[in-house]
């Protein structure tokens, strides 16, 4: 972790320019392999992105918002929303992603091109196989751009993009309007030393002094920009990824406990109670 005299506290930004077929999309033929790895930064793209989970499991850092993924699930990402993802640790997962340029799609409907709306911190950019509509129209928006030159295709494109904006505007999901604020760019380095060393004991005392904050000063920075307290935070995401855990490797409740962070398997079981409203072995096994 870097001392606190350090000037660098926020996870460096970048653009990564897509080049659309056609003018208006692309898509990975291939499947893109998501590796285990520390976010180091968040990038950016100019258009609306879109991606199905092919196999694995792992989390998405999406501006300061942290959201677990795992086989089956759909991404919606808006043009310019800050994002990254890595797979559970020593795994990787397959990913297809498609770029879509929604104003260029959508242009006799700029109500409905208005998609850059569905971002920020109250926004879920992660859609669950449970949620059909959404995942069933991203879907059909992939197989409709891996379909090559059909006819009608871009017209298809458009129709499916219509109803995809339909649902999310008709508050099918629920979202925030506003953007990323001053206060999540001060608290950058914390959320990635959090998600890179969420098994480890975390001072976050350490954190404010690495983010040039007092720790009343970072407590009221934080909860500004994530809605609650870093200890919070930090159980929660603790308990995401355990959860994660438990579905998806064969590990004991103690190593996962263990390797999450828990002092004592006790602690766990308590705190994944007050958050799954189970046990963690119930949870492992489907049964409430």
């Amino acid at each position: 972790m870097p001392e606190p005299n350090q000037k660098k506290t926020q996870l460096p930004l970048c653009y990564s320019p897509v080049t659309l077929d056609n003018g208006w999309y692309a898509v990975s033929t291939v499947p893109y392999l998501q590796q285990s790895r520390e976010i180091t930064f968040l990038h950016t793209h100019e258009y609306c992105e879109f991606g199905i989970c092919l196999e694995g499991a792992g989390v998405f850092l999406v501006g300061p918002k942290i959201l677990p993924f795992q086989r089956g699930d759909c991404m919606f990402i808006a043009t310019g929303e800050p994002h990254l993802a890595t797979s559970l640790q020593n795994t990787v997962s397959r990913w297809r992603w498609l770029y879509l340029d929604e104003t260029r799609l959508l242009d006799r409907e700029p109500a409905l091109a208005d998609l850059a709306r569905f971002k920020g911190p109250d926004f879920r950019n992660c859609f669950s196989g449970e949620r059909s509509v959404i995942c069933s129209l991203i879907r059909e928006m992939f197989s409709c751009a891996l379909g090559g030159g059909v006819p009608f295709q871009k017209q298809k494109m458009t129709a499916l993009l219509t109803l995809f904006s339909i649902e999310m505007h008709r508050g099918c999901c629920s979202c925030g309007q506003g953007t990323e604020s001053a206060a999540i760019q001060r608290i950058h380095f914390a959320l990635n030393e959090m998600l890179s060393r969420y098994g480890e004991d975390i001072s976050i005392e350490r954190l404010a002094s690495a983010c040039s904050l007092s720790s009343n000063q970072f407590r009221r920075v934080f909860a500004k920009a994530t809605g609650s307290s870093p200890q919070t935070y930090l159980n929660n995401l603790r308990i995401t990824m355990a959860a994660s855990m438990l579905l998806r490797t064969d590990l004991t409740i103690a190593e996962i406990a263990f390797r999450c962070g828990f002092p004592t398997l006790s602690c766990f079981n308590r705190q994944f109670r007050i958050m799954k409203g189970t046990s963690p072995g119930k949870f492992r096994t489907g049964r409430s």
